[in-house]
């Protein structure tokens, strides 16, 4: 803590891990005359530096044979005989005052940081990726950030970092540094451990701030996961019934592809809770199943097993049920929805990031499975909500419903100013692209066919002929062999958004950052596959529906490892991918093709842009000039607004239109093709 007197100055620590020898003597590598000298300021009593040869200075002993207290200082931290690529900072230095970290990370980037003219961004090299773990910790607990990037070397792997700090912290006592660095005029808000007092050591998960909105504290610093505070709250139900009795265990439903995340978060943050994780071929069953799931302390199976295993799970003594990625029971009247329903347990929590994707009956159903009949039956509140608020737009309708629930609903938006300066910012992009010829001439086929049956239709056949023809085009729009479903490896040239894909792809690569790639069409996914491991010459993955759950967990475990050689590019099909999964080592996202519910792609989205992300993310959405695609991403704004104020019309608002309408959302316009 800060109480614990420190060894050498922190500032002169700085510097001897930027340029300091230490591997036998302690030697200064510096030609800076004005760094030697603060740093012969900061030396101990009988300590001096002497200059050695070429830019060498040795830190020795004013007499010959006597102690020195510098080398005594580097023994006592585990620093002495350590070389550039295994430097680290000790944890004495990572706890200690603002003041005095402020003061190590001066000493470090008057070293090792390099700042352009008129710039406010940092960058720091260092060939210790330790060194490089602990700068960043160091910047994030003065309130700044810092992104580390794997270059290649010769010999080894360097570690380059790029900072941002508030402006209150002055990074170099270098005037030569200090006059060329501006800090930024607006920074947004961040939290920063201000000081630590020690208290002694005891084995803790979650540790609460003092601050309004009572956030949470871990090794990553600020976590608000609803997935971090329901575990943070078994935790503390199960230490405060401690000597009364094992409590029974909590049932938690979760997507196929969020188990294994659950799993890897109890481990990290709960590893003294029992799971047992219900799923799987050799999952138990009957008796067996309910004398093994008492034993525990959590029981996590995927929704798809509600139904199947409906009977067994019923007849459980549970002291929670709980549904992550809650949506997936919008549906009051599925098999699945009803079985959940059916469970009896005390105590009911639900987590979703969208509790409302199309329709307000989804918020229903929802709340009935926490607080059934506190919303009425299903018909009572279509009357009394549903449609006034649909349908009519009723703003006083709209506000009795979010008094109804707003007792019962913890919401936090990443908007919110109390948590705003814990994410970086996100910033959206259309990226508009042309058709080839090709595409042009599939394109207008298919829309000349279509309206002509369309046109003769009624009803839901009418209705399913719509719906057909955009995912067609939408398909068309992606690439024509979609379409054709020939079996070729000639698929360069042959789409405008591939090409547009590939040049940005390659500047991600080139940066050092990596990205996500979003298309609804599994078929679309193993071309892109093809075209970024034949054109950006790396290997993406592909996480889809068919991908078994180990598969899915090693996918993100590798991706999200941090590791020189991990994937740069990761391929999701919107459907497996788009929800529940954290991503965070991605600074891009790519909506390569669009769907028509602006909830599901911000779900997306969120895979990336969620508390843990240190980087600015870029989201491009990809959209097909003077097409379909064009029309309705102008619909899918308005959509947007309208379901912010809990008002949603579904895909109505799309098969419901007109031949005439239709035609001229779907007719192709003459700046559509493009060269290429």
């Amino acid at each position: 803590g800060s109480n614990v007197p420190l060894p050498l100055h922190p500032y002169l620590l700085g510097a001897l891990l930027g340029d300091g020898g230490i591997a036998h003597r302690c030697i200064l590598s510096s030609n800076d005359h004005e760094l030697l000298k603060h740093v012969e300021d900061l030396l101990p009593g009988g300590v001096a530096v002497r200059h050695s040869r070429g830019v060498d200075d040795r830190i020795a002993c004013e007499k010959p044979g006597g102690c020195n207290p510098v080398l005594d200082a580097l023994n006592k931290l585990n620093l002495r005989g350590r070389r550039s690529h295994n430097k680290f900072i000790p944890e004495i230095y990572k706890w200690t005052t603002s003041a005095d970290r402020s003061e190590l990370l001066r000493g470090l980037l008057d070293t090792d940081g390099h700042v352009r003219p008129n710039d406010n961004n940092i960058e720091y090299c260092t060939s210790s990726p330790q060194l490089a773990q602990d700068v960043q910790m160091l910047v994030q607990s003065l309130g700044g950030t810092a992104t580390i990037r794997a270059k290649p070397t010769a010999g080894r792997l360097a570690y380059r970092m790029s900072v941002c700090l508030p402006p209150q912290i002055e990074p170099f006592s270098l005037s030569r540094k200090a006059n060329v660095y501006h800090p930024r005029i607006k920074y947004p808000p961040a939290r920063a451990i201000v000081d630590v007092i020690s208290v002694g050591s005891k084995l803790c998960q979650c540790i609460a701030v003092d601050a309004p909105d009572h956030l949470y504290v871990t090794d990553d610093f600020i976590v608000t996961h609803n997935t971090i505070q329901l575990i943070a709250l078994m935790i503390h139900e199960r230490a405060a019934a401690q000597g009364q009795g094992k409590l029974p265990p909590t049932l938690l439903f979760a997507p196929t592809s969020v188990v294994g995340n659950w799993v890897r978060e109890l481990e990290r943050f709960a590893p003294q809770l029992k799971v047992m994780v219900h799923h799987g071929p050799q999952r138990l069953s009957g008796e067996a199943f309910m004398n093994e799931a008492q034993k525990q302390d959590i029981v996590l199976t995927s929704y798809a097993l509600a139904h199947r295993d409906g009977e067994t799970l019923a007849k459980t003594a549970w002291w929670r049920v709980a549904l992550d990625e809650a949506q997936k029971i919008k549906n009051p009247s599925a098999a699945s929805t009803q079985a959940i329903r059916a469970i009896a347990a005390p105590r009911r929590v639900a987590l979703t990031g969208t509790p409302i994707e199309n329709h307000l009956s989804e918020l229903w159903s929802i709340m009935e499975m926490l607080n059934p009949g506190l919303l009425g039956t299903a018909g009572e509140f279509r009357e009394r909500f549903a449609i006034p608020i649909e349908k009519l737009a009723d703003a006083d309708r709209a506000q009795q419903l979010r008094k109804l629930i707003a007792p019962f609903v913890l919401r936090r938006t990443k908007t919110d100013p109390a948590i705003a300066g814990d994410l970086p910012e996100k910033m959206e992009q259309k990226i508009y692209c042309n058709l080839t010829t090709e595409q042009a001439a599939a394109y207008e086929r298919i829309t000349g066919d279509m309206l002509v049956q369309i046109d003769a239709a009624t009803g839901i056949r009418r209705r399913g002929l719509i719906l057909a023809a955009l995912t067609r085009l939408k398909q068309v729009c992606d690439h024509p062999i979609l379409l054709t479903k020939e079996q070729t490896n000639d698929i360069d040239g042959r789409s405008g958004k591939c090409e547009r894909l590939a040049e940005m792809l390659e500047e991600v690569i080139d940066e050092g950052d990596a990205a996500l790639i979003f298309t609804q069409y599994r078929e679309m996914g193993h071309l892109l596959e093809t075209m970024i491991r034949k054109r950006i010459k790396t290997e993406p993955m592909f996480l889809h529906g068919g991908t078994p759950a180990k598969g899915r967990d090693e996918m993100i475990q590798r991706f999200q490892s941090g590791e020189p050689d991990a994937p740069r590019v990761f391929i999701l099909s919107l459907r497996a991918g788009g929800l529940g999964l954290n991503l965070t080592a991605a600074n891009h996202v790519f909506h390569f093709d669009r769907w028509w519910n602006p909830a599901v792609e911000s779900q997306a989205t969120d895979r990336a842009y969620r508390i843990g992300q240190t980087r600015k993310v870029q989201v491009h959405k990809f959209v097909c000039v003077g097409t379909v695609e064009e029309r309705i991403d102008r619909l899918l704004t308005d959509k947007i607004a309208l379901a912010d104020r809990i008002v949603s019309s579904g895909d109505d608002w799309l098969t419901n239109l007109s031949t005439d309408e239709l035609r001229n959302y779907l007719q192709l316009s003459n700046d559509a093709i493009g060269d290429f």
